[in-house]
């Protein structure tokens, strides 16, 4: 008896925080709607976006390789750029999407040293003209000590072994770049990191109601 009546409270739990979220959703669907005049909030489409809503927006197909469960992928062009596009769902509603950069994804020969660093500084300015100075930036380190090895060598004023260790760092896991901006109702994030020697280059916007319903986290 006592295991039925715990069984059935958790149960009602939660049928109650998939009602809340579905609430959550429909709200914020209605305030996109409200505010029909702010168009878009990435690409041509809006939060709360079901799937097949999103592939109407897309003149191309799916990428059926990274296109899987919630996700949806596609393949652009942005300010130069050749960009793989990931539409991210939860109770198909669309909860954030991003750019990752195709030259890093799909890395094929050896990367300029720097060249990260530099497409950084390109991609911060051209969000600055659009959303204006970022409400958060910086640079995270795993440890103090490669903070602080890498501070000495930008104040000797050694650009050539810096570049080489922050790239190095990067490319490891070891250090992130980020700028972060909000809009009325979306977290923009740019952000670059890396895993196992790969180079790893996002531009992310995030529903700032939505996205809590993931538990990917952004940065």
């Amino acid at each position: 008896m006592t295991d039925f009546l715990i069984k059935d409270i958790e149960m009602r739990i939660l049928r109650l925080i998939n009602l809340a979220l579905l609430i959550l959703i429909l709200l914020v669907v209605l305030y996109s709607r409200a505010f029909a005049n702010d168009k878009y909030n990435f690409r041509q489409t809006k939060w709360g976006m079901s799937k097949e809503e999103v592939m109407k927006s897309e003149s191309s197909e799916p990428d059926h390789i990274f296109s899987k469960g919630d996700t949806l992928a596609y393949h652009s062009e942005i300010f130069g750029e050749k960009v793989l596009i990931l539409y991210k769902f939860s109770f198909n509603k669309l909860v954030w999407a991003k750019y990752i950069l195709s030259k890093y994804l799909f890395e094929k020969g050896k990367i300029i040293e720097g060249l990260p660093i530099i497409d950084f500084g390109k991609f911060e300015d051209i969000l600055k003209k659009k959303y204006g100075k970022p409400k958060d930036n910086g640079t995270k380190f795993k440890t103090k000590e490669l903070r602080d090895k890498l501070r000495i060598l930008i104040e000797s004023g050694d650009g050539k072994e810096s570049t080489e260790l922050m790239d190095k760092s990067i490319r490891e896991g070891k250090a992130w770049w980020y700028s972060a901006w909000e809009s009325k109702d979306t977290l923009i994030l740019l952000h670059l990191h890396g895993n196992k020697g790969r180079i790893i280059f996002e531009i992310s916007y995030a529903s700032l109601l939505l996205k809590r319903l993931t538990d990917e986290d952004l940065l």
